[in-house]
């Protein structure tokens, strides 16, 4: 992604640092520290500072002094707290390592690497993690006193010799995306964004900014100060390193699983909702639900029902109100929508390690914004994400099953180029109650199975309120982000329980954390006919963006599948909103071969055909081959 928007990321986080993962941080005595079960239980940390944020990252006396106190809260807090979740304490020693480098500090760089290292979930990325520094370190005490030609010649062959020692087709994929990333580091580029993105958001905090915010602006200046020199110095290594080995293409696991269902199958129709950003129904003829009491088009609600034109299913508006309309709106796009789409498949490939023409295309594009310019862009390919979504999803959740259904349920989730909506409590009311009536229409229309690839966690509400103003007081404000939240929260949860005859399948999100740590709707709610789906790539290992958590035990591909957006190009796309309706569109075959099964037979027989994940105890991969076998040996 532009390094603005990882900045934006990190300024207004759901979370004091950033999200966490599920495993027990190594070597902590919970006997003696204060238990953090989820991120409620962290502390708070606010910050005075007397300069904008982009004038802080340059470095200097106002620097320093933000450094030094967030440097004692971490490290504090570590000391304090058992941090009950892995990736979250990896966050901490994340920003440890960055104050090490900007202190020329090698003793706590390589320390708290090690520590970091050790709470790493992705086995290639915990392969790589480290030897940059050891490179570094190897050349200052080596060459650096010789002069800079030797510096960078020790530098270069230490890191060769590092990698040289990995296994290729785990890294390479990762070491093409560090490289082509490196293109966009540009000092102007980021000295422009924090301006554009974080002074704003430092205007609004007032007197005092919040540990996301203060985090933005200390990776920041990491990035200027030593961030761009390091990834330049590995850059030429990744590169001949590249180019001197073949290719290792991953073997594909999906192909062999893949089961369709013929037309001439004995089966029976099945309605799969997809509860979503809407629906292209024009690309779904012959696949979608209809309600026969519904004229279309005459703007009446003429079943009475409290939805207008909802002959093959309803919408809200962006107050949570029934609207009509079967897409996301793009009112408020400025951009080309097939140049932002061409972006969209871009940055997959960037992500994939694809090295494309249209790759090249993006940066080139990113590297010409400027100012406001940077922020409507991606405002614009924010609405355009939104905009095919669930046109993408329904493609996945549908793909050979002739019988399937499909009931759009369209949300229009909140868009802002920079966040000035404040969040209130009749708002989140409203969200809930739509949740509830959600739950009534599916009831009537017999869906069996809905798909859910979004969520929304208490956390990001808390960060919202701060990032807008919201509410100054951090007690306060926490205590009204669990009001609203649970008031939405609630309306998800009824929405399910009173529904027991649908399977309900929840995405787990893409920030590599723990649904229940970060306090996840609805990947972190229980309920018998409730299923939240991680995903993994080709090989069937964990993608490097998976949340997971103790409910998380099915896993399916969720790395660039290929499904249609709106108009009907198709594109791939990568996210649990991807691995979610592989299993929502397995359920929908089970139940058109056997219409009796429930949400807890069919949970039971995706799992019982499941197999174990290669590293990753209690893990299960989906076969939907041998699943739909079992169905059949059933009936």
């Amino acid at each position: 992604m532009p390094f603005n928007t990882l900045i934006i990321k990190a300024a207004v986080a759901a979370a004091i640092v950033v999200t966490g993962a599920t495993q027990s941080a190594k070597g902590v005595e919970s006997d003696e520290k204060r238990p953090v079960v989820t991120m409620d239980d962290l502390p708070r940390h606010t910050y005075v500072i007397n300069a904008e944020p982009s004038e802080l990252i340059r470095g200097g006396e106002d620097f320093d002094q933000l450094m030094a106190e967030m440097k004692a809260d971490l490290t504090a807090d570590l000391e304090t707290y058992d941090i009950q979740d892995a990736t979250t304490r990896r966050a901490y020693l994340d920003l440890l390592i960055m104050i090490g480098w900007l202190e020329n500090d090698h003793k706590a760089i390589k320390t708290f690497g090690e520590q970091a290292r050790e709470l790493e979930q992705h086995p290639p990325t915990k392969m790589l993690m480290g030897i940059v520094s050891k490179a570094y370190f190897e050349g200052y005490a080596k060459g650096g006193r010789v002069g800079r030609d030797e510096f960078e010649r020790v530098f270069a062959e230490t890191l060769r010799g590092e990698l040289d020692a990995l296994p290729r087709d785990q890294i390479e994929s990762i070491l093409r995306t560090r490289v082509m990333q490196t293109r966009t580091l540009d000092r102007d580029i980021i000295l422009d964004s924090v301006k554009t993105s974080l002074d704003p958001l430092a205007v609004k905090a007032g007197d005092e900014i919040a540990m996301p915010l203060a985090s933005g602006i200390l990776q920041s200046r990491y990035v200027l100060e030593d961030g761009i020199k390091l990834a330049k110095l590995a850059a030429p290594v990744y590169e001949a390193w590249l180019a001197d080995g073949e290719s290792i293409e991953a073997a594909d696991i999906w192909e062999e699983r893949t089961a369709e269902l013929d037309a001439g199958t004995s089966a029976t129709p099945v309605v799969i909702a997809v509860w979503d950003t809407g629906i292209d129904t024009s690309l779904f003829e012959g696949q979608l639900w209809t309600n026969n009491d519904e004229i279309a088009g005459n703007d009446i609600d003429d079943d009475g029902n409290g939805f207008v034109d909802d002959v093959h299913g309803i919408a809200f508006d962006i107050d949570h109100r029934p609207t009509t309309g079967d897409l996301y709106p793009l009112d408020d796009l400025t951009g080309d929508v097939d140049q932002l789409l061409h972006f969209t498949a871009a940055s997959i490939d960037l992500k994939s390690g694809v090295d494309s023409p249209r790759v090249a295309e993006l940066q080139n594009h990113v590297l010409g914004l400027r100012g406001e310019d940077r922020v409507t862009f991606i405002f614009d390919m924010t609405l355009l994400s939104n905009h095919t979504h669930g046109t993408h999803v329904a493609g996945i959740a549908a793909a050979g099953n002739p019988f399937a259904r499909l009931l759009p349920v369209r949300e229009t989730f909140r868009v802002e180029p920079k966040p000035t909506h404040v969040p209130t409590l009749d708002e989140w009311q409203r969200r809930g109650e739509a949740a509830r009536d959600v739950g009534a229409y599916l009831r009537d229309a017999d869906a069996r199975v809905v798909n859910m690839s979004w969520r929304i966690g208490r956390p990001a509400i808390e960060a919202i309120l701060a990032a807008t103003g919201g509410e100054p007081d951090a007690e306060k404000r926490q205590a009204l982000s669990h009001e609203l939240f649970d008031a939405f929260s609630g309306g998800v949860l009824d929405a399910i329980t009173n529904s027991p005859d649908i399977l309900f399948v929840a995405g787990a999100g893409n920030e590599g954390n723990d649904v229940d740590f970060s306090e996840y709707v609805p990947a972190g709610l229980r309920a018998p006919n409730l299923v939240t789906v991680g995903a993994v790539d080709h090989r069937g290992q964990p993608t490097t963006f998976t949340s997971f958590g103790k409910n998380v035990t099915l896993y399916a591909d969720g790395y660039t599948v290929n499904s249609v957006v709106p108009g009907g190009e198709e594109i791939e796309l990568s996210g649990t909103s991807m691995a979610a309706p592989q299993v929502a569109n397995l359920a929908g075959k089970m139940l058109a071969i056997d219409p009796s099964l429930s949400p807890e037979q069919v949970i039971a027989l995706i799992t019982e055909a499941a197999t174990p994940m290669e590293g990753h105890e209690g893990r299960l991969l989906i076969h939907p081959a041998n699943t739909l076998k079992l169905v059949r040996q059933r009936k």
